[in-house]
Parts: C-alpha cells; structure tokens; sequence
C-alpha cells in the first residue's frame, strides 16, 4: 500500500509542483499590480435565496390570493383542439354546439367563428388563413370548422401549412380554441390529430339523446383503427336550443383556389423529399 502511495506522488509530483509556482506567481503579479494602481471594477453581485419557509407560507398564498383579487371571470380559460368525431348520424355536429352553447354561456364576451352558418356566430370562416386573423384577447376565441377533413385531409399532411402549425401550437397563449368535425379520426391531417387535446366520439339514441365519450389522440391504435382508452363518458338531450342553433343541411366546401398545395420546388427531379 506504501508503495502504492509513492508511486501516486511521483506521478504527481510535478504537476502539484508545476500548480504551486504558478499560484504563487499569480499572487506576487496581484499584489504587484494593485501597488502600481489597478483596482477591481466590482463585485458580483450575490444574490440571496428567499427561504423555503418565506416562499411556502408567505410568498406563495400572498400571490395567489392577489390572482384571485384581479382575475377576470370573463376571461376565456378553453383552449386546444378539440375534434368530434363519428359517422353520418352520430350527432358530432350536435355535440359540438352543444359545447359551444355552454362556452358562451360562460364565457359571454368569447367570439365564436365558424364554417356552418351558425346562428349565435360572430362571423363566419371561408379559408383556413382566416384562423390566423382571428383574435378576441383574453376574452377568447372559438373557432368551428365543421367536417375538418375537408380542409385538412390526411392525404395532404405532408403540405400541411407551417403557419397552421403554430397557430396550434399557441392556442393557450392566444385564448384559441379550435373544435372540428370528421368522420373519420384517420382522414384528419397527421399535424391537426397529433395536436388534439381531446377527442369527442358521439352516438345518438332515438334522434334526441347523445352519448359521448371522451379521448385522447395518443390512445389511438392506427392498426385497429380505434381508440384504446376514454377518459370518460357524458350524455344530453337536444333541446330546441341546440337544434335551432346551426343548419343541418349547409354545404361544407373546400376552398378549392387558395388551399395549401403542394410547393412546386418539391416537385424538382434534383430535390429529394423525404
């Protein structure tokens, strides 16, 4: 074991000797200099951290009772993407105003734009750049697109516009909510179901009374073709209210002329897309 110890100080002798000549030397050159006038410009500075206690139990209900003092209750607090889906007759278009029916009842001041001549509409939408214009403040906007796939297929997921990315991605931010209709989840663009918050699946009974269940796009089975959890399950029965609400019978079109196309230098023999 000695000599074990020796052999380590050998080898490191003349590095911690080499380390020694030089921090000596740095403190001769220091005195050295402050004798010929040199000063240090400052310090830096030191910052104290509040304590754990003063955090928890002072700082931490002091906020949130000032939160609570200057919160708006008119301010939107939805947002996200959210896609009801189901075939012909299922009742997602119903679902869906009845959602939108209790959001504005809630929030009274929120802007609710759509593509199917909704009666309570503050305007109405004709291309999806239309979303991107679209803004209410802290007092929110909905944005309603029925049969979603229409405008944002599967098929094209691959062109899908970087702008409609981002408008996604920051709904929180902008107090956006974006709710869609398809018949079928798959058919939707890839970019629109990965950035779904939640996922409606109607079923309605009788013509009058609908049952939802609720999920989420990472609990789709793309081999199956079907969700492999719900988050849960409600139910309503169409009121007057709600029937009278939208046209059942508009025409959804694609806007034909100026929807996002694939970029001609894609198309280029040299360029490889991948």
């Amino acid at each position: 074991m000695l000599q074990v110890l020796k052999f380590i100080l050998f080898l490191f002798s003349p590095i911690l000797i080499i380390i020694t000549i030089v921090f000596i030397s740095f403190i001769i050159q220091f005195i050295y200099l402050g004798t010929k006038g040199y000063k240090m410009k400052g310090k830096i500075p030191v910052i104290k951290r509040i304590g754990i206690f003063k955090r928890l139990f002072v700082l931490f209900p002091n906020r949130l009772a000032k939160d609570i003092y200057n919160r708006d209750p008119l301010d939107f607090k939805e947002h996200g993407l959210h896609l009801f889906c189901g075939e012909q007759g299922s009742g997602k278009t119903t679902a869906l105003c009845d959602l939108i029916l209790k959001w504005q009842k809630r929030y009274p001041s929120m802007k609710v734009y759509t593509n199917m001549a909704y009666k309570h509409e503050d305007g109405s939408i004709n291309h999806w750049k239309d979303i991107l214009e679209l803004n209410n403040g802290t007092y929110g906007t909905a944005i309603v697109i029925d049969e979603i796939q229409t405008w944002f297929s599967s098929n094209e997921s691959r062109d899908f516009p970087p702008e409609m990315i981002t408008e996604i991605s920051q709904q929180r931010k902008q107090r956006k909510a974006i709710i869609g209709t398809a018949q079928v989840f798959s058919r939707i663009a890839k970019p629109i179901r990965e950035q779904a918050t939640y996922i409606y699946l109607p079923m309605t009974i009788a013509g009058c009374l609908t049952i939802v269940r609720k999920t989420k796009a990472e609990w789709w089975d793309n081999e199956k073709q079907k969700f492999k959890r719900y988050i849960g399950t409600y139910f309503f029965v169409h009121t007057d209210e709600i029937r009278e609400s939208f046209d059942t019978y508009k025409k959804i079109q694609r806007y034909k002329q100026n929807g996002f196309n694939r970029p001609k230098w894609m198309d280029w023999p040299e360029i490889e897309v991948k």
